[in-house]
């Protein structure tokens, strides 16, 4: 099956913001309870350790991403990390949240931020979790070219792929939706109303969640991604699939670290 370039509900300027963040809240929720990206920990503090950087530039983060159950096992390291939410639509009361619950470990960026070009005052490893697909090739290339020319390490973690598997367990995001949002808070009559009464959160997330697949990309395709970008052979790439017992549909990963004579 080939990709498509399809748009997500979330990724339209129109799109209201409360159902947005509805939505996010709810895959922030996902993220926590199943732990889908336990497996590649490991990946990213070698990434860590390789670029000798202890501060994490999260793009594109959603309802605030895995960082709550990530932190806790980076930090079996003993080392420090630093972690800073940004997104082009920032969900601010979620990333307040979490940088609340890790007090001096998280922070987050008010103002909106375009991970084709990151301010340069963002420095730290850039991590994207569950959101690269959201974008073309064109804007793929852009996202690796800009950490590739600031110098940069990068690193991509999908969860979704265009395989029959991964759409069968999209099928049940309704339900889903449902049994899980009674643990998300705050527990808001807005939450309530367009879940339960007007489900228009399950409908949306399940309509994103089937087209996310559609617009992940294989292994072969980030490869040709980053051999297109200027300047990508001056870094260490591992691209590839990480598969655990607990996560067995596995984590598409593509993780970029500046060679040492071309770290900035």
């Amino acid at each position: 099956m080939r990709r498509l370039q399809l748009i997500e509900l979330e990724d339209l300027a129109w799109f209201p913001a409360i159902l947005r963040d509805l939505a996010t809240d709810y895959l922030q929720m996902m993220l926590h309870v199943s732990n889908p990206y336990a497996p590649v920990a490991s990946r990213l503090r070698n990434a860590l350790e390789a670029s000798g950087e202890h501060r994490i530039i999260d793009l594109a983060s959603g309802g605030s991403g895995p960082w709550a159950r990530m932190l806790p096992l980076l930090a079996v390291t003993g080392a420090p990390v630093h972690v800073t939410l940004t997104d082009r639509y920032p969900n601010i009361n979620a990333f307040a949240n979490l940088a609340h619950h890790f007090r001096g470990n998280v922070t987050f960026a008010s103002a909106p931020v375009d991970a084709r070009r990151v301010p340069h005052e963002l420095v730290g490893l850039r991590t994207i979790f569950s959101a690269f697909h959201h974008f073309s090739p064109e804007d793929g290339r852009a996202i690796i070219g800009d950490a590739v020319a600031q110098a940069r390490p990068i690193a991509i973690f999908e969860a979704t792929a265009r395989t029959p598997a991964v759409f069968l367990a999209m099928l049940t995001t309704p339900l889903l939706v449902w049994l899980l949002t009674p643990l998300i808070r705050p527990l808001t009559p807005a939450r309530l109303l367009f879940t339960y009464l007007v489900p228009l959160v399950p409908a949306i997330v399940l309509f994103d969640g089937v087209v996310s697949c559609l617009r992940s990309y294989t292994i072969d395709e980030l490869r040709s991604l980053v051999e297109q970008v200027p300047g990508a052979e001056d870094y260490q790439w591992t691209i590839g699939v990480e598969r655990a017992a607990s996560a067995p549909l596995g984590i598409t990963y593509c993780v970029g670290v500046p060679r040492p004579a071309h770290v900035g």
